[in-house]
């Protein structure tokens, strides 16, 4: 199952910096935090992508056509959720994964349901990566 539609970091304001146009960076880790706490929490795949990517209808396989699977930064794996009273939260840490973008400022995600997790309406993920730039 997927959400219906990806995103992007580097949107709404929120930009990733890269000074003089140099576009390398270190993804050290990510959090992904849910508005809800289900009784069966998600193992959810955060695919990252360097380019823009297709969307993806709701609870559609998730299948990246070859041209967006060259652009994949990281695929990350967010099976550890702890639940926080009405609220859950998951980090993937100890990551070090280099990439080079192609837009300087945004990189793309698609959230990919893993387990027979069962949304609860109106659910927000929020996803917040730990880049570190390098080479400047």
């Amino acid at each position: 199952m997927t959400t219906n539609a990806h995103f992007t970091f580097g949107t709404d304001g929120k930009r990733i910096v890269f000074p003089n146009a140099n576009q390398n960076g270190v993804i050290r880790g990510a959090r992904l935090h849910s508005s809800a706490a289900q009784g069966t929490l998600p193992d959810i795949d955060l695919w990252l992508f360097r380019a823009d990517i297709a969307n993806v209808a709701d609870n559609a396989a998730f299948a990246p056509t070859d041209a967006e699977a060259l652009t994949v930064i990281a695929i990350l794996n967010f099976d550890t959720f702890v639940k926080g009273g009405t609220n859950s939260v998951g980090f993937f840490t100890s990551l070090y994964r280099e990439f080079h973008l192609t837009d300087p400022e945004k990189i793309y995600g698609q959230m990919v349901v893993q387990n027979a997790y069962t949304p609860v309406s109106a659910e927000t993920f929020t996803c917040e990566l730990d880049i570190e730039r390098f080479g400047y």
